[in-house]
């Protein structure tokens, strides 16, 4: 719990060190804020890297504020009220978060101006320059998790799934689906930029 608190005072209200779409887009187009952002900067690093050499996803299950406060939301079991609400959300919502990272990957190639803070509740810990909009959107995902634990990470979260994505697994070594949507996803980014 105190690493909890921790977590979300100073990572995500003292900081507004969140790893979110947009900042991996604006990383992406115009480098990395390493003078800007240092602390930010190592927290994606560690992000980013640490799945990719290990099976454990660091930052959703340890750094992330956002999912910090669904985990001191959570009721500590669970009640018959949230077996039924679980009950009735259908399997299909988990595909939310890579649907919501191709369709911002796609809106990227045909409008790079295209901001993507608005998708993610994450630009609410930055409360001192965002709009209301992001404060409501973080509180309204904060209040569903308290009776669909880890509801936003699970069925919303499109930075955690591209962690989760990059992480190492028993099956890191196939060819899955994804794979194929990502290669085509390249061809389509190179062909974009070969006849422009």
């Amino acid at each position: 719990r105190a690493w909890l608190l921790a977590v979300v005072a100073i990572v995500g209200v003292g900081a507004g060190n969140l790893l979110s779409m947009s900042l991996i887009a604006g990383w992406s187009a115009e480098g990395i804020a390493w003078r800007l952002a240092p602390g930010l900067a190592i927290v994606a690093a560690v992000a980013l890297l640490f799945p990719l050499v290990t099976k454990h996803n660091l930052y959703c299950n340890h750094l992330c504020p956002h999912g910090a406060i669904q985990q001191l939301v959570k009721p500590a079991r669970p009640n018959e009220r949230m077996k039924w609400i679980r009950s009735w959300v259908p399997s299909w919502l988990a595909v939310i978060p890579g649907v919501m990272l191709l369709v911002a990957y796609a809106c990227l190639l045909w409008s790079p101006g295209t901001d993507l803070s608005s998708w993610e509740p994450f630009h609410a810990y930055l409360f001192r320059i965002c709009k209301w909009s992001a404060i409501v959107f973080a509180v309204i995902t904060i209040v569903v998790s308290r009776f669909l634990p880890m509801a936003y990470c699970r069925y919303g979260c499109p930075t955690g799934y591209l962690l989760r994505y990059l992480k190492l697994s028993a099956k890191s070594g196939l060819i899955r689906k994804i794979d194929l949507i990502v290669l085509a996803l390249l061809i389509v980014t190179w062909s974009l930029r070969f006849f422009s």
